[in-house]
């Protein structure tokens, strides 16, 4: 004999969308969100030599590696890497204007595992090599000294 199996009216069941008073379908305030979203920027400037996996960065600032991605994105309009490569081409412009690293040095402070990777990138965005960009930047400072003495 089969066993009798209580059957129900199927039921819309609407679960509670609160948790212990907290809404889950309602919006996360912007200004929290970006909160994240500059906590994330600081562990990345703090440490250009390294790339983040995308989940360990959002778990540094506690949230998960999508919603860090879409915050991201909607602040800064591009990707997490791309924002990070943009920091890391500024601090080498700054790196070749005040200082006379060595290109491999400063391919290594910033996150390029070779000298000629930093190149490419750099020749790529700013369209010239980081060698003359030192040398321009070199050359602008010197006329900078110059017109303040001629000033002065």
């Amino acid at each position: 004999m089969k066993p009798q199996v209580a059957h129900y009216p199927m039921q819309s069941l609407s679960l509670s969308n609160t948790v212990f008073g907290h809404s889950h379908s309602a919006p996360e305030n912007p200004s929290r969100r970006f909160k994240r979203v500059r906590q994330a920027q600081a562990i990345m400037v703090q440490q250009l030599w390294h790339t983040p996996m995308l989940s360990d960065l959002a778990a540094a600032v506690c949230t998960c590696p999508r919603t860090l991605s879409a915050d991201f994105q909607a602040l800064h309009q591009q990707p997490v890497i791309a924002w990070l490569r943009e920091q890391r081409l500024q601090e080498i412009t700054r790196l070749l204007k005040d200082t006379e690293l060595p290109l491999e040095v400063i391919a290594t402070q910033t996150g390029y595992t070779s000298a000629a990777n930093l190149c490419t990138a750099f020749k790529r965005r700013f369209a010239c090599t980081p060698g003359q960009y030192r040398r321009q930047a070199s050359a602008m400072q010197c006329n900078l000294r110059r017109r303040k003495a001629y000033t002065s």
